[in-house]
Formats: C-alpha cells, sequence, structure tokens
C-alpha cells in the first residue's frame, strides 16, 4: 500500500511539474507591448554579480506602457536612488514572483498609495510589502511606466522571474517570450593555468592566453607552435553572447569542456542565488579583469566556490598533464536557445622540457588559509578577515608608507592588492597619527585611487584608531571631512516666480563621505522630492495638494552628509 502511495506522489508529481512547465511557456504575456529586444540577458557577468533578469529596450525612451505578466497581487513595493530604483514585485498563482524595475512610475492607484506612505513617513525611500487583497492584479493589467530610475545606464525595463519559494531567479528566456535569436556565443580566446609552483604552460609558469579566430566556419587558436603543458593545469574562456536586433553584449547559458571526450567541467545558468552571487568572483580571473578590462571564465574551481550553477565538475576541473602524450581539448558553449560554438585544439604534455625563470616575486608578509578566520596587527594597523572570505589560500603582503600629504591623518597601508577578491567584508583599525580633537568625529577611512583620488570607506572613531568594513584588498588612509555638502538649485533662484513651472529641481552633493539625508520644507511643511543618486539630482512636481498655488513660499532643504556637515539652502519664491 505504501509503495502504490509512492508511485502515485512521484506520478503527481511529475504531472504537475509537467503542467507547470507547459504553463508557464504559454500563460506569461509579455510586459510591454512592443517588441521584446534586450540589452542584458540572464546572468551575464556584471561587475560582481550575475545579472538576475532581463533589460529589456524600450526605443530609448521612458513612459512605455508595463503590464502584469500573470493573474496575482503586489507583493512589494520599492522605491529607491539606486539598485531597481522603483520597482515592482507580483506574487503569481503559479508558483512564480516576477519583479519590474528602473520603473518612472507607478499606475495612479499604486502611485497615491506609495505617496501617502512617503509623506506619512516623510522619507523618499520606501520598502513596503502591502497585504495580498490591497493591490490585486489580472494578467494584462497596467501596472507601471518604465523608466531610467535607481542605478540604470539608460531607459529600459528590468524584468525577472523567481521561484516564490527559494526567491532564486531563473532564466526567462526559457518561459516563452517572443525573442530572437539565432547568432551562436562568440569566442575570444582561451587561458591555461599552471595552478602550482611545478606546473608549467609553454615553459612558464604563468597564465598563458591564447587568441581565437574564425577559419572558415571554424574556431581556430592562433598559434605558431604545439602548446606544451605540464602539471596540474586549468582552462578558462573569454566570450559573450549576442541576440538578433541588438549590438548590446549578453551573457553565456552553458560552457562545458572535455578533455579526451570526458566532461571535466559544466556551468549552466539556468538559476542563481542572491547568496552566492559574490562567488562570481572567483569564477572569472578576477585579477586579470581589473588589470585588462576583459572576462575569463574559469572552467575549474578555486578550493572556496559554491555556485550552484556547477552541474557536472571532475576534480574541480584541474587535469594533470604529465608522459609524452597529446590531449584534445573541446569547449562547448551554448546560448539559452541552444545556437552553439564548439572549438577544439591540443595541447602536448612533457615530462622534460625547458623551463624559464620566474621574475622576482613580492615578500610575503604571512600566510592566511582560505577556511579559517585571518588576523594581521602591527602598531597602528588591525586586520581581521573572517572565515569565508577567501577564495584560496592568501600569500598575504603588506607595507606602509609616509606620503606627507596635509590631507592625511595616517600612513597609507598597502593591504594587500586589488587585484585579490573579498568573498566578505574585512574590518581594519587605523591608527591616527595627528589627532586633533575637534575632528574626533569627522575623521574616516578612504580608499586611495590609482590617481589618489580619495573613496570614503566611513568608520568610527575609538582610543585612537578609525575602524570600518572593507570590501577589498587596496591602499586605506585616515583623513578628515569637514567640508558642508553642496547645493545647486538649476531652476530655481530667490524670489523666482515658478507660475509656468512644472517642478523645482536641485544638484546635490558631497566631496567625500557622501550625502547620507536630505529633507525640504515648504512653507514648514515637508515636501516629497525624488532622488536620482546617480545624477546627483532631487526634483519635486509641483503638487497643489501639497502646496498652495497662487501666493509666495519660503523653502528650506537641508542636505546632510555622513560625518554630519550641514548645508541649508533658503529661498524664497512665487507659485
Amino acid at each position: 500500500m505504501k509503495k502504490i502511495f509512492f508511485l502515485n506522489l512521484i506520478f503527481n508529481f511529475a504531472l504537475i511539474s509537467f503542467s507547470q512547465k507547459k504553463l508557464i511557456k504559454n500563460n506569461f504575456r509579455s510586459p510591454l507591448d512592443i517588441p521584446i529586444l534586450l540589452s542584458g540577458n540572464f546572468a551575464e557577468i556584471r561587475g560582481n554579480h550575475f545579472h538576475a533578469g532581463i533589460d529589456i529596450k524600450t526605443k530609448s525612451r521612458v513612459g512605455k506602457k508595463i503590464y502584469a505578466v500573470e493573474d496575482g497581487y503586489i507583493s512589494r513595493i520599492k522605491v529607491s536612488s539606486v539598485g531597481y530604483g522603483n520597482a515592482l514585485y507580483l506574487t503569481h498563482k503559479n508558483g512564480y514572483l516576477t519583479v519590474y524595475g528602473h520603473l518612472k512610475s507607478y499606475n495612479k492607484k499604486i502611485s497615491n498609495y506609495v505617496k501617502n506612505l512617503q509623506y506619512k513617513r516623510k522619507k523618499f525611500f520606501l520598502d513596503n510589502y502591502p497585504k495580498k487583497d490591497v493591490f490585486p492584479v489580472k494578467k494584462g493589467d497596467l501596472i507601471a511606466y518604465s523608466g531610467n530610475s535607481g542605478s540604470s545606464g539608460g531607459p529600459h525595463l528590468h524584468f525577472e522571474i523567481r521561484d516564490k519559494i527559494t526567491q532564486h531567479p531563473l532564466n526567462p528566456l526559457f518561459f516563452g517570450f517572443d525573442i530572437k535569436d539565432n547568432i551562436p556565443p562568440k569566442i575570444y580566446s582561451i587561458s591555461i593555468y599552471p595552478l602550482d609552483e611545478n606546473s608549467f604552460v609553454n615553459g612558464k609558469n604563468e597564465m598563458q592566453n591564447f587568441k581565437v579566430f574564425n577559419k572558415n566556419g571554424l574556431l581556430k587558436l592562433k598559434i605558431n607552435k604545439e602548446i606544451k603543458v605540464f602539471g596540474k593545469i586549468g582552462f578558462a574562456i573569454e566570450t559573450n553572447d549576442f541576440l538578433n536586433n541588438s549590438k548590446n553584449i549578453c551573457g553565456i547559458y552553458s560552457i562545458e569542456l572535455k578533455i579526451k571526450d570526458e566532461i571535466i567541467f559544466l556551468h549552466k545558468l539556468d538559476e542563481i542565488s542572491f547568496f552566492q552571487q559574490k562567488y562570481i568572483n572567483a569564477h572569472i580571473d578576477y585579477s586579470y579583469k581589473r588589470r585588462k578590462g576583459k572576462v575569463l571564465q574559469k572552467s575549474f574551481l578555486l578550493p572556496n566556490q559554491k555556485l550552484i550553477s556547477y552541474k557536472k565538475v571532475k576534480n574541480k576541473g584541474v587535469f594533470y598533464f604529465d608522459g609524452d602524450t597529446t590531449f584534445n581539448i573541446k569547449y562547448t558553449l551554448k546560448d539559452s536557445y541552444e545556437n552553439t560554438s564548439i572549438l577544439e585544439f591540443n595541447v602536448k604534455s612533457f615530462s622534460n622540457f625547458k623551463k624559464i625563470k620566474n621574475k622576482k616575486k613580492k615578500r610575503i608578509v604571512k600566510i592566511m588559509p582560505f577556511g579559517k578566520n585571518n588576523y594581521f596587527n602591527e602598531n597602528d594597523i588591525k586586520i581581521s578577515i573572517p572565515k569565508g572570505s577567501l577564495y584560496d589560500t592568501l600569500f598575504f603582503q603588506y607595507k606602509k608608507r609616509d606620503f606627507n600629504n596635509y590631507r592625511y591623518f595616517s600612513n597609507v597601508h598597502f593591504i594587500h592588492n586589488g587585484f585579490t577578491p573579498l568573498h566578505k567584508k574585512m574590518t581594519i583599525s587605523i591608527k591616527i597619527t595627528d589627532f586633533k580633537n575637534s575632528l574626533k568625529n569627522k575623521y574616516l577611512i578612504a580608499s586611495v585611487g590609482s590617481n589618489g583620488r580619495l573613496y570614503s570607506v566611513g568608520g568610527k572613531f575609538k582610543n585612537g584608531f578609525i575602524t570600518t568594513k572593507v570590501r577589498s584588498f587596496g591602499r586605506y588612509v585616515v583623513v578628515s571631512d569637514t567640508e558642508k555638502p553642496n547645493i545647486q538649485a538649476l531652476n530655481i533662484y530667490e524670489n523666482a516666480d515658478m507660475s509656468l513651472s512644472k517642478n523645482i529641481r536641485f544638484f546635490i552633493n558631497d566631496n567625500l563621505s557622501g550625502i547620507a539625508s536630505y529633507e525640504v520644507y515648504i512653507d514648514g511643511k515637508w515636501i516629497l522630492f525624488n532622488y536620482d543618486k546617480k545624477i546627483n539630482l532631487i526634483w519635486h512636481e509641483f503638487d497643489k495638494e501639497k502646496i498652495n498655488f497662487g501666493r509666495n513660499h519660503k523653502l528650506i532643504l537641508k542636505v546632510r552628509d555622513r560625518k554630519n556637515n550641514i548645508k541649508t539652502l533658503r529661498l524664497n519664491f512665487f507659485k
């Protein structure tokens, strides 16, 4: 009886899975009423994360109508000056959640709801989770208008489909949308890595990169002689995908590496996990990207690598070459529509060959195992790197210098280098060498760019040290921020007649610690001003409900930075 029940359970689950898959391909409508052309696809490599959705072009304009792709309800409304900007999250009965980002505005009902909350809380920023009966929607309902809000690089709609339970973003290209693509992935180069001090590529104990070219439809390596390898070797590939009617660079769906017809590495991007996003820094050659600006996707795993997209990996993708043998290497790359590119080449292993001496290595201060908490302390610096921050054992380097710069209140500390990624933030404490009590609350730690520019990473004062958490290795120094933020009125001035104006706009920015908050009062009442951080713009669309027209008004704008420096602007105007 139990066996029959178990078999029925499996059968019913299979039916549900099949019906859901069929429903996915036939029941979602497009979120727009214009042809879907993409400027970015799912799991494309972006900064230190995989892209969680698709970016749909809106003809370089804002204001295109956005529709619910299926029945459901609005489960989250977010308003921000960064990230997805104005965003909506819809939960559906079929087990999925859809996300619509970088919106210009919401429909009238949602907009009124949002504005009321913003005025109630006296904040532009909002992250609200309405109950399911507040905003029910039907497939095809108008929910918003496309825009360029948040960290968007131009007008478009960011669209995601997530699993409702796991919150994992899924590949929208598998859901039957009308998107044209018959272009196979492009391969630009491959790289071969010796993975310990006793391994070599063409006699060198360092990575070698080989360009790829297309010869009569076949992909070939640009090489004049055979590639000789020995020892523990890993491979990486430089590749991108393109879709029809778009010049935008997109990401690859799957990468398969075979050595002598055996799968060594298989990477497929059906879904991603937000909790694993930063492991992308171990998936790519992080150092090469920082140095050359190009992305090499590794086909071997560092010790602390946990991406769910690795479907099959033998010996962490590492292959040991020895003896006098020729090995066939085969890369097979596919996009989401099964367009395929294949690259085959040979390498030859040698047990005896001339080894080329390496350049002089930098002095190693400490060896830091990847699976432990690691610390480094001197009299004027303390560093704490939590377990799980390193992708591999780190041969830690450190030095400090006194640059005798009037802006610096400590030595400049060279903490390893910016070419090694961190998965978690590390804590650093730097001693102030020229302490002034009047600046006690103005001190902060800044990273020093290659051009000498300072980038605040914040920090708090305690016992002569400034302490903060940072997300990367590099050069750090203590500085102070005593300057007030900057305010620039763009379309208003003292006693301006704003009768014909639709809005008020100000430019706000800060030279170091960054904007912490802003608030605007007109005639003593808090007034909503929207904020676009990427262009340092705040603005208010004149609202009769909040401002009495046909009279003189007093405006007060206060902008505060993260070190409590405050700039205040007062203006009188007529509206």
